[in-house]
């Protein structure tokens, strides 16, 4: 009779530690499965992040490419205003200004003669670049 009592001590012992190995198990499976969701969660936001500088990298592409071919446009018009500019000296430009407004002597004055110059080339680029 001792000899059963003391092997349903032992069993019951067994079976209060297999229980409490359990119970930490399953505390220890609740743990994980909340670490992976907080993962996952964090994982979903690093996706939408990305998404989003994603897009904002195409829209300033975008941005880019069509700024670029403007600059180029200028570009080229600025071209052709500086190849148009080189058969114009300050005297030409000088008398086409005075003969458009009907005056047929040249003014000798250097200061005059600079602004009509700065005046011409100032429409020439603008006019240029506008169209």
């Amino acid at each position: 009779m001792d000899a059963i009592k003391k092997k349903m001590q032992a069993m019951k012992i067994d079976k209060d530690a297999a229980l409490e190995r359990a119970a930490l198990c399953e505390q220890q499976a609740r743990d994980a499965n909340l670490r992976a969701e907080k993962a996952e969660e964090e994982a979903r936001q690093l996706q939408k992040k990305i998404q989003t500088v994603e897009n904002e990298l195409d829209q300033t592409q975008e941005a880019l490419t069509l700024v670029t071919g403007k600059l180029e446009e200028k570009n080229k018009a600025l071209q052709n205003v500086t190849q148009r500019s080189k058969g114009f000296s300050p005297l030409t430009c000088e008398r086409s200004y005075y003969i458009l407004h009907g005056q047929s002597e040249c003014r000798s004055n250097a200061i005059e003669r600079n602004k009509i110059l700065s005046a011409f080339k100032y429409i020439a680029i603008f006019s240029i670049t506008d169209t």
